[in-house]
Formats: structure tokens, sequence, C-alpha cells
């Protein structure tokens, strides 16, 4: 079966879902699928050492014009009317590629699976009421119908299905399928006198990150912690601007933490998994989530996670148990559940080891991939 993918944001650009359209289309080759990967972004920059596109077919549009996050590729629509696949899959939501798949598919009659990655209703927790429109005039423009017509459109979380739902989509067409994990091995816990908090993604204003710098001053200073934030500035919608890393540093630099902070940059492979080793608690503080990988991989590696209740820690988070959750915004419940873990150390191995085990036992890459199997087959099946 010849699958043609969409994907604006693609390796060598670091992604959520271009990670897992990535994985996806690697573990499907191994069960006889094939994947044509549509995608605008350029080869420009190295991919991550622990990331091989060697064997998978990825064509590279160039970029004609671009329109808020709305880049548009001329040639494409020639392109896609003559290739060969049997079903198109969508991965986003109100991006020029996925806007003319779905045209093609039912030009050509072929089966639609549409994957938003969160991106229905994302933007009424991203962006202000005053700079909806945009998003509104393409959902009227289209009169929803790539999402409606869909022949099926999956999500990751329970959370992500009750948005589609709400948009409008028939509840009989939602699938849920979560991202993976490759992790299978334990890693090896680097131990230290000191609680080490961790911060892992795409930092942005949605993520964040000031708040979990707030909160942070907030400890007791004679108590020993230290907070490590992995990421490189990203612009996650249109309403974000760039400078927000700078200002994150400034501001923790005016918190006089200089000793106790760091940032690394974004970090791959080896690298993050050192990071990983040499961290004890995973601090998450973003305003939406439609899954939120790096929160995965945290659990994967036996972290408890403190979070905001969104995404999959919704779904892994136990309180008391595997994490804390906290209330979007609540610095002082921030700052509550940071120094908790600080006086209480002794908890926090033990709450590793059981949310590791939840992870490994429903999120593996292996599982994953049999629930997209069936999902074809499922589609191609019912459709004529």
């Amino acid at each position: 079966m010849i699958i043609a993918r969409t994907a604006p944001r693609f390796y060598p650009e670091v992604t959520g879902p271009g990670k897992q359209v990535y994985h996806i289309s690697r573990g499907l080759q191994q069960l006889g699928y094939t994947s044509q990967i549509y995608t605008t972004t350029p080869i420009g920059r190295s991919t991550p050492s622990d990331i091989s596109l060697d064997g998978l077919d990825v064509t590279r549009l160039p970029l004609s014009f671009s329109l808020m996050q709305f880049d548009v590729a001329i040639k494409f629509p020639v392109i896609i009317l003559k290739s060969d696949f049997d079903m198109l899959h969508v991965h986003g939501y109100r991006d020029y590629l996925g806007t003319v798949a779905f045209a093609a598919s039912q030009f050509r009659r072929r089966p639609f699976i549409l994957q938003p990655h969160g991106s229905l209703l994302a933007y009424k927790a991203l962006v202000p009421a005053s700079q909806w429109a945009p998003y509104q005039l393409y959902d009227d423009t289209t009169r929803r119908l790539i999402a409606l017509k869909a022949d099926r459109v999956v999500v990751a979380t329970d959370q992500e299905r009750r948005e589609a739902i709400e948009y409008g989509v028939s509840p009989q067409r939602v699938r849920i399928i979560p991202p993976g994990t490759l992790l299978t091995k334990e890693s090896k816990r680097n131990r230290s006198d000191m609680v080490r908090f961790l911060f892992v993604g795409r930092i942005s204003p949605s993520r964040n990150v000031d708040l979990i710098l707030r909160a942070f001053s907030m400890i007791d200073r004679t108590q020993s912690a230290r907070l490590n934030i992995v990421g490189g500035e990203a612009v996650l919608s249109s309403a974000e601007k760039r400078g927000y890393l700078s200002s994150v540093i400034d501001l923790a630099k005016r918190l006089n933490f200089s000793n106790q902070v760091s940032f690394t940059g974004p970090l791959f492979g080896h690298s993050l998994e050192e990071m990983y080793a040499n961290s004890d608690v995973f601090v998450y503080a973003s305003n939406y989530e439609s899954f939120g990988q790096p929160i995965l991989e945290a659990a994967s590696h036996g972290l408890p996670i403190i979070s905001t209740p969104t995404g999959v820690a919704r779904e892994i988070v136990q309180p008391g148990r595997t994490g804390t959750l906290f209330e979007f915004g609540d610095v002082d419940a921030l700052a509550s559940a940071l120094t908790s873990y600080v006086v209480n150390r002794d908890k926090i191995e033990e709450m590793g080891r059981e949310l590791r085990s939840m992870v490994l036992s429903s999120y593996q890459w292996d599982t994953i991939l049999t629930k997209y199997k069936a999902l074809y087959e499922e589609v191609m099946g019912s459709c004529p």
C-alpha cells in the first residue's frame, strides 16, 4: 500500500508532528507500507544524529510564498495529482499541503485521513480572541469539509477526541492513536545531592517557561535544587513573536539564578539521553498540548511529571503516584509542587518507576504501529 503524507514541518526541523510522521513512516515501512512524504521544509541544516532519512521517500517542495503559517508550494497540485498512491494521510490542519491533498483525494476518489495534531481548536487556547479571525475565515471558506468529510480523523488523546467532536467531526470517524516511545531499556540515573528539575521542548510564550522560573525562585534557597531548560526558541502560533527566549534568560539573571538554572539550547540523541539521566523531575507549564511528546519522553525515562492538565499529562499523571498536576498559570501551585519534591525527595524514584511502567505498557511504537496498520485496513475496506 502506498500512502501519500503531507507534513509542512519535517526533519531537519524538529517538531512533534514531524517526529510522528518519521516514526510512523519508518515503522510501517517494515510492515510493507510505503509512505510518500511531501513537505515544504528545506533540507538546509543537518538532521539530528539519531534520525536517518535514508530509504524514506521525501519530496521537498519549493516554497512559493507564505501567508502567516500558510506555506504555499504552487507545484504541489500537479505533483500530487500525477502521483501513484492508495491513500492520503494529512498531518496538520489549515495548511496549504493538507488543503490541496484533500482536493486531490476527492478528485482521485482516494481515502483521506486527517491527523490535525491538535490544530482544530488549539488556537482558542494559544491565540487571543482578537486574532481568531484568520482561523475562522479558513473554516468558513472550506466549510470545515476537510475535517467533516475525512474518512477518519486521528487524534492523540481523549482531550483531542472531544475537541474533534466539538468541531463537528462524527464520533464514529474519530480514532485515538497516540505517539509512541522507542525506549525499552531502563536508563541509569546519575545520582546527585540536589533535586534536578528539567524542562524539554520548543520554547515559546505558550509554554510558560517564565512561569517555571518564577515558581522555581519561590523555593527556599537553602534547599538544594537545580533547573535545566532544554530547547530552542519557536513560534507556535501566528500570535507569537520572537524574542521570548531572550526574555526568559534575562528573567533568570534578574532572579539571580546564576548557579541553579541553565539553558542548554536544543539537545538530541545521546546528549538528550544524558540530560534525562542527570535529571529527577520533569516540569511543564504549557497552556495547551494536543499530546506533548516531551512529557511522554520524560515519563519513559522514569521522571515524575509536574504539569498543567493538558495533552498526555491528563492521562498518565496520577497525582501522588506518578506526578502532580497544577492549574494553568498558577505559579503558587507550581512552586508548591516543586517544593514538595525537594522536601520529599525519597518518593521521586518510586513514582518514576511506576510512571515508566505505565508508559511502556501502552506507548511502545510497536504497539502504536499495529493500530495504524489496523486503521489503514479498516479505511481501505470501508471505502469503495
